[in-house]
């Protein structure tokens, strides 16, 4: 526990590699907590007043299959056509009045697709999953429709061919005459 008047600033220092990590909270007029390589003038990792977590890198979550357990198929038509049937709309946060965003509300995407702990939040890891399987499906339903088209089309062409053969074998006699 530490308490102070100012800011915390606590910091780590590998004498081997000759780094150091900076943890600090609620430093100058800024209520953030930051993460620092020190030396690097970059804020890696930072929590703002409102929640917002910012990183200088990439995000990963677990996904490991050796991490998982029930997994199953999903029916990638059904879940295209929750996705059709989702409310997507524009919207700022109540604390953040001025940033706006676009996306599902979590209590339809939690009553949609039955995911994640809460129906106040959304996992990434849960709309990516819903993004690529509706991705998936639509591609069996161009697939499909192509095969379908594709058939249409050699029809057509071997009706035509005909037409033209019988136009060929009818065109000789009339100008014959």
């Amino acid at each position: 526990y530490f308490a102070n008047n100012g800011g915390i600033r606590l910091e780590f220092n590998n004498a081997v590699l000759g780094t150091a990590w900076r943890f600090q909270a609620a430093t100058g007029n800024k209520d953030n907590f930051e993460i620092t390589k020190v030396g690097t003038g970059e804020i890696e990792f930072r929590i703002d007043a409102e929640g917002n977590a910012h990183l200088s890198g990439l995000l990963y979550e677990t996904s490991d299959r050796n991490a998982k357990t029930n997994i199953s198929p999903v029916n990638q038509e059904a879940i295209l056509e929750k996705v059709i049937e989702l409310p997507v709309a524009h919207w700022a946060y109540k604390e953040s009045p001025d940033s706006y965003h676009i996306g599902p509300m979590a209590q339809d995407f939690h009553a949609a697709f039955e995911t994640g702990d809460s129906d106040t939040q959304l996992a990434t890891i849960d709309v990516g999953g819903v993004a690529i399987a509706s991705i998936q499906a639509l591609n069996q339903k161009l697939e499909q429709r192509n095969s379908e088209l594709q058939a249409q089309n050699d029809e057509l062409v071997e009706r035509l061919d005909r037409l033209e053969a019988a136009m060929d074998d009818l065109l000789p006699r009339a100008a014959q005459r």
